[in-house]
């Protein structure tokens, strides 16, 4: 699955591991995510998406909307 979430970490200059730390995650499942080798479930969606500010869309282009 294609997603932006290495890109929106490059930007904002965090490492990989760092970002795990925030996220409460291991930084191989981190890179996992980033690679598109699996499509984390939308509660890990959506607390990457508010670290960065951003939309889940933003993030994960293909992941679906949200009913809220």
């Amino acid at each position: 699955m294609k997603n932006l979430l290495k890109l929106r970490r490059w930007e904002k200059g965090i490492k990989q591991y760092e970002l795990a730390i925030k996220l409460e995650c291991s930084a191989p499942y981190l890179s996992m995510v980033e690679g598109g080798r699996i499509d984390p479930p939308d509660v890990f969606k959506e607390r990457v998406a508010a670290f960065f500010g951003m939309s889940v869309e933003e993030i994960f282009p293909q992941a679906p909307k949200s009913s809220e």
